[in-house]
């Protein structure tokens, strides 16, 4: 599945047996993402111990908030429901 991560999950696997065993393997109570995820954390703790300088560290987000105070003097571009701050102000 590694070589093929933007496929449904039958590409990637190429038959019944090996989607199957995914399938099983997606549905294992045992099979936390944390412990997927043991072995990345692990060796990227282990490269951060080895390094001498300093380490970038890059973020992909999905979403950006710029507030405002006089939102028109920049203008929006687009209004999206977002849900509602505490206060009960929307946010756009």
């Amino acid at each position: 599945m590694s070589a093929s991560p933007g496929q449904p999950v039958p590409a990637a696997c190429g038959d019944w047996a090996a989607t199957k065993a995914a399938y099983r393997f997606f549905d294992n109570p045992r099979v936390t993402e944390h412990g997927v995820l043991a072995g990345h954390f692990a060796a990227t703790a282990d490269r951060v111990a080895a390094s001498e300088g300093p380490i970038l560290i890059l973020q992909d987000t999905t979403e950006f908030i710029y507030n405002r105070a006089q939102p028109g003097k920049i203008g929006f571009t687009k209004t999206i429901n977002g849900g509602r701050y505490e206060a009960g102000r929307p946010r756009v």
